[in-house]
Order: structure tokens, then sequence, then C-alpha cells
């Protein structure tokens, strides 16, 4: 007996004439075998296209012949599922699967337009932490021993509202009557957070955060304090957490996109100075509601206010002296510039004016 093999086949060779004409050919189970070919002569030309593949593990024959050839064939992989196409968010995740037939072992390799994936060689393709770069045409290349195919390509698409909520949201904490919350929401993640909590130990907060694609959102702002929460598509809710230990909740919503100051809206910042001096922020809304922040180490606070048709704001802070819970009143008035986002005026106590302050857009919605 003798073997002769190729990409695609190996051929048997039967020399013997067994004295009752009868010729068996038997191979090892598993192979997932082609239907064994019958020839006297080994001429290519002379055999005919194989059948189906065979679960038989023999196939036995008569032949009068010196010699018989049996030509056995490994079938080459074929795609029984293909990898479809699909929408995703993002930086959140896909896959894609194939299933595929033929004789083991089966190799895989994934490409994204038509680019080799390293590292991707398994019938399910995990992709994670979706960028839009990952948008594209995927195929995979499924291959054995005795040939090759590629899958029908599936497409990787991002929805358009994929992304977090973006905007201006307004709020209190239950049962205030002083201070209140405002957060903004940038079209890159980014958020900005002014909260006053009166009656809270480290009640004043102002941070920077980056607002994850589900709108959470979690900062540490101190030793023992943070603040942490969510913003929907049109509420935000969320908790301030003291250095003590003390915590306030807060809640709120979207603010109308439109309205007499939609040109102007977003996050101002800058100080205050004279006979206080720190820094001084507010979030403008779209119809002119304000929340101002004053934060010095002597007084911090504060709280919201409006700007009229003619850009004047005015508002009473209430703001915490450092080692107290009991809010006091601080009187502040100005004008707002719509041709430089410049926001300046006066502070003042009991008709007594204690400074200026003077604010520039730092980020619009």
């Amino acid at each position: 007996m003798c073997f002769l093999s190729n990409a695609l086949a190996q051929t048997v060779s039967l020399s013997i004439k067994p004295a009752n004409q009868q010729v068996a050919v038997s191979w090892a189970s598993g192979l997932d075998l082609v239907q064994p070919q019958k020839s006297t002569n080994v001429a290519l030309g002379l055999w005919q296209d194989f059948g189906a593949a065979t679960t038989a593990t023999s196939v036995s024959d008569s032949t009068s012949a010196g010699s018989a050839f049996y030509r056995l064939r490994f079938p080459a992989p074929n795609i029984v599922t293909q990898p479809q196409g699909q929408s995703a968010a993002l930086g959140g995740k896909a896959a894609f699967t194939v299933a595929a037939a033929g004789t083991a072992p089966i190799a895989y390799q994934w490409r994204r337009s038509n680019t080799n994936l390293p590292g991707q060689n398994s019938a399910l393709l995990e992709l994670t932490n979706l960028a839009l770069t990952a948008a594209g045409d995927y195929a995979v290349l499924v291959s054995n021993r005795a040939g090759a195919v590629t899958s029908a390509v599936a497409t990787l698409t991002f929805a358009a509202s994929a992304g977090p909520p973006r905007g201006i949201y307004m709020g209190t904490f239950p049962g205030q009557t002083n201070g209140g919350f405002a957060g903004l929401v940038t079209s890159n993640r980014l958020g900005v957070i002014l909260a006053y909590n009166p009656g809270q130990t480290q009640s004043v907060f102002l941070t920077n955060v980056w607002v994850a694609m589900d709108g959470s959102f979690s900062n540490r702002l101190a030793p023992g304090a943070s603040i942490s929460g969510t913003f929907l598509t049109d509420t935000v809710s969320g908790t301030l957490v003291g250095t003590n230990a003390s915590t306030g909740t807060f809640s709120g919503a979207l603010k109308s996109t439109s309205g007499l100051q939609q040109d102007n809206a977003g996050y101002y910042a800058g100080v205050f100075s004279g006979l206080l001096s720190g820094d001084a922020s507010f979030i403008l809304a779209d119809d002119g509601t304000a929340f101002t922040f004053l934060s010095s180490p002597i007084i911090s606070g504060g709280t919201f206010g409006k700007i009229d048709a003619s850009n004047a704001f005015s508002a009473v802070v209430s703001y915490t002296i450092p080692g107290t819970t009991a809010p006091s009143l601080i009187l502040i008035a100005g004008t707002l510039n719509s041709t430089t986002h410049q926001f300046a005026g006066t502070y003042s106590f009991s008709g007594i004016t204690l400074g200026a302050f003077s604010l520039s857009r730092v980020h619009a919605p």
C-alpha cells in the first residue's frame, strides 16, 4: 500500500489482490472525509469530482484488477452561519460570530476593511470600549489544510444618538430653601458641577468630572469627600459626601435648550476681589436661569438667579462661613456682555459694596 497526497487529498494504492475479490479501505474516525473514490489509474484526469462528506470510517468494494487506487479527500471548510452586521454605542461593546464546518483543525483570521486584526483568531470576535474608528466592514477568513473561505461582510455602525446626554441641568436638595445644584455636560463628555447644600458640613462643591457613556459620573473632591450621580436624557440625580461623612442628595432636570440667553449659555469662571476674595463661577441656562457660586477661605455659597433680556443680573447668595452651618446672605449684581461672553459686577452686604467680580465663559453646552 502506498500514499500519495496533495493539499486536498490522500491517494491510497492497494496492490494486493484478495482471493475473494473484496477490497476494504479503512481510515480513522473523525477525519470528516469525503466518500472515497476508486480507480485503477492515478492519472488525475480519470478521477471524478468528489461527492458529499461521509461519516463512515471504511468502504468495501469488489475489484478484479491487480491493483486499485482509492483517493481520500479532506473537505475544505464551509461557513454555516455568517457574521451579522450591527449598530453599537460609542464606548460600548460589539461581538461577531461565525460557524464553520470542515476537517479540523479549522483556523480563523478576522479582518476589518481587508486588514488582519492581530490576535483575533477564534470563531468569536469581541470588541470593547468602542471608538468611532472601530466602524467599518468586518469579515473572517476560515481555513484548514484543504482550503479556505471568506465570510460575508458584517458592518459595524454607530447610532446617530450614541453618547451621553448633554446640556445644562439644575436642581435642589430635599427640603432646601437656599443653595442648589447646577451641572453642564459638553459634547466631549466633560461635566462641570456647582453645588451648595446649606446645613451640610463641607457643603460647597465645584468640580470637573468625566461623564461616562451611560451618563454616570463620580469624583473624589478631598480625602473622604466625593460627588457621584447620573445625567439622564431629561433628569439628573446624585450624592454629595463631605469629609466628615455628612451626606446630601440632589436631583434636577435638563433645562430648556432655547430661550433669551441661548447664545450666552454655558459655564463661566473668574474671581471676586475686594474685602473678600476668591473664586466665582456660574452656570447660565438658555432661559436665563443662572446658578451663582462663590468660594473663598472666608465665605462659600451659591444661589439661583435670572439674567433678563437686558442682560442684567442680581441675586442674593446664601453662603456659609467655615466652621458654621447657618447660612448668611450677600447681594451680587452685574451685567453680561453678549459679545465677549463676560460677566462683571459688584457684591455687597447690608447696602455696603464690598468688592467686584469678573467672569468669562469657559464652556458652552
